[in-house]
């Protein structure tokens, strides 16, 4: 006999295994019937060969072996078929088909037929006899196996072309594999016993199931080692295609990315490692079957598969458990801030983006003091449509044109009239109607979608700073601002100067807004469109000075000529310290050489307190709202 085909199966499942521990895909159903697939089928391939060890005739012990192996050889090699049924139906995430106890009857009754019958072959050997002198002997009734195998094969090959529209074209493929080789293999060892190529058919189809089905590149965060926010996404189209009713515990560390940036990458991989490890081992007590995904900076998704499963009890406890679990494991004095929401799917939230799209704004409705919330808590909001399609709008939004530009006029503390607007833009959407500026740009900004709209807000600001309208205008200036994707654009400065010269627009007459960032990687790609653009004639003015990051060495290194005092400092000039913070501030850019614009302005008083205090420029509802260009030349009153 030629066993050579087994040693090759025998790797090919232990490479198997290596590739599973050093990915660590051993959580969820699916993994874990794909790993006892692996185990028994490298039993059964060594069981397949031992008997052919043996020298005969058969000593007593030697006999008492020889059954063991074969017994253990059909015992496994039949339950490998048995579990890759089941497979299937995880891997298709159609589970739930089978969890009533007679549908679970009904597919494991083959196998205790044959394990009734394998038992029945001990004590009056109607299957298979082993000789002490000949070995093994095939028997009347040894069809009785093959039957209940064909049963296997034939639901297999049944429930696979019936779940092809659940599965895509590569993972049918590969699930289709394992039938197809096995029956190969059996065909061509029937016609020749010298071929015993049927465990490394089997070895050969598990690891297309591996590199097609599993997809451990695709399923497992390479970090943190659970399964992947792609992961995520497929799982839930699978649950709305299969029908099925679960329950989605979305947790987000609200200050994830700050603490990323604050620990490193390293040190901060390790610390979520910990703290998902700790939240896998909490989940063991759950009863129902769930599902752990990570997406970065920091959200975690679990799915469990029933809606009884995990209860408001539950998540209140997982929430009190996280919160330990971060102190214990984060630095001293900086810790991840966890929130948690969970919801129905799809009984509350019916299509995938729906469940996504809350997943990653379900934050916005929390108030400071709240931690744990029902996602129904959240429906009415007015708000809550806008903030679980806002994928959509803005998508609908750039493909038929429906931004508009607002201007704000800004006030000359000195000329006592209005030489500069501020162009904004707004969104009114069709369904929605207004759509809140702040959700609308930071939306942009995380879809990666600012480039194409900042472009439309400069195509509509050169138009109009070009035009007859704006020359007759009082307008010296209008304020545009950038956003860091547009000012990392290798091409913007080319995009600026097209503009330029299509509108015939002086770069005297357009002040780009930038805001300061902590990135220094980033600040020199900015600082080197920034030079291009200056040396093309355009100034700059920094925004939102006074929140966030700032620094007046980097200020120096910047083609500034104006500094925008944020709202947040005007905010606070009714309390001595803060009048004396926005006193200093002012007269620090003044002595720098800075024009200096406060915005927020919203009071008289305000106003003439500003003023007092030196300021070139300002900027709010007390002077101005924003408003449509045709609105603002009549405000001007062209």
């Amino acid at each position: 006999m030629n066993f050579s085909y087994n040693y090759v199966a025998l790797v090919i499942f232990a490479v198997i295994l290596l590739g599973i521990h050093a990915r660590r895909m051993t959580q969820g159903r699916t993994n874990k019937i794909y790993i006892s697939m692996v185990v028994l089928s490298m039993v059964a391939t060594v069981c397949d060969f031992l008997p052919y060890w043996f020298q005969y005739p058969l000593s007593k012990g030697e006999l008492f072996l020889a059954n063991l192996v074969n017994y253990a050889y059909f015992f496994s090699r039949n339950l490998c078929i048995l579990l890759y049924i089941l497979f299937v139906f995880s891997a298709s995430r159609t589970w739930h088909q089978i969890k009533k106890k007679t549908h679970m009857i009904a597919i494991t009754m083959p196998y205790v037929v044959l394990s009734v019958a394998l038992i029945w072959n001990m004590f009056q050997p109607k299957l298979f006899y082993i000789s002490a002198v000949t070995g093994y002997e095939r028997r009347s009734m040894i069809f009785v196996l093959y039957a209940m195998s064909g049963l296997y094969v034939l639901l297999a090959v049944i429930y696979l072309f019936y779940c092809r529209r659940f599965i895509d074209k590569q993972k049918w493929l590969a699930l289709l594999s394992m039938i197809v080789l096995t029956l190969i293999a059996v065909t061509i060892q029937g016609l020749d016993e010298e071929y015993h190529l049927e465990m490394l058919s089997m070895a050969i189809a598990l690891l297309l199931m591996l590199l097609f089905v599993q997809r451990p590149e695709e399923q497992m965060d390479v970090y943190t080692q659970v399964f992947s926010w792609k992961a995520y996404r497929t799982e839930l189209q699978k649950i709305l295609i299969t029908k099925q009713k679960v329950v989605i515990g979305i947790i987000t560390f609200t200050n994830a990315a700050e603490m990323r940036a604050y620990l490193g990458e390293d040190r901060y991989n390790e610390y979520i490692k910990d703290i998902l490890r700790k939240i896998e081992e909490d989940a063991k007590s759950l009863k129902n079957d769930k599902m752990l995904f990570f997406e970065y900076p920091g959200r975690v998704y679990v799915i469990v598969d029933s809606q009884d499963g995990y209860c408001e009890e539950s998540a209140r406890y997982v929430l009190e458990f996280l919160e330990r679990a971060v102190h214990r494991d984060g630095e001293s004095g900086a810790v991840l801030k966890p929130i948690h929401t969970i919801l129905k799917f799809p009984e509350q939230l019916t299509s995938a983006d729906e469940v996504i799209n809350f997943g990653h704004n379900h934050e916005y409705f929390f108030t400071a003091d709240k931690k744990f919330a029902l996602a129904e808590e959240f429906f009415e909001r007015d708000d809550f449509a806008i903030y679980n399609h806002i994928d959509y709008i803005l998508g609908n939004a750039i493909e038929h044109q429906l931004f508009e530009m607002y201007y704000q006029p800004i006030y000359n503390t000195r000329e006592h009239r209005f030489t500069s607007v501020e162009a904004l833009i707004r969104l009114k959407d069709p369904e929605y109607g207004w759509i809140n500026p702040g959700i609308l740009i930071s939306t942009a900004e995380q879809r990666g979608l600012m480039n194409i709209i900042g472009n439309i807000v400069l195509d509509s600001v050169f138009s109009f700073a070009g035009s007859k309208e704006f020359e007759r205008s009082e307008i010296e200036c209008v304020e545009v601002n950038l956003s860091v994707h547009q000012c990392l654009n290798p091409e913007f400065p080319d995009t600026v100067k097209s503009l330029q010269q299509r509108y015939h627009v002086s770069p005297s007459v357009i002040n780009f807004e930038v805001t300061e960032t902590e990135n220094v990687e980033v600040e020199h790609v900015i600082s080197q469109n920034m030079a291009i653009l200056s040396r093309m004639g355009y100034t700059f003015s920094l925004d939102d000075y006074g929140t966030g990051y700032s620094s007046i060495h980097r200020m120096f290194k910047m083609p500034l000529r104006m500094v925008k005092i944020d709202k947040t400092l005007v905010d606070d000039m009714g309390e001595e310290k803060g009048f004396l913070i926005l006193k200093n501030t002012i007269r620090m850019m003044k002595d720098i050489r800075m024009d200096v614009v406060v915005e927020g302005i919203e009071e008289k008083e305000y106003a003439e307190a500003v003023i007092d205090l030196g300021c070139d420029y300002i900027q709010g509802f007390y002077y101005a709202r924003p408003m449509p260009k045709d609105q603002l030349l009549e405000f001007l009153h062209i």
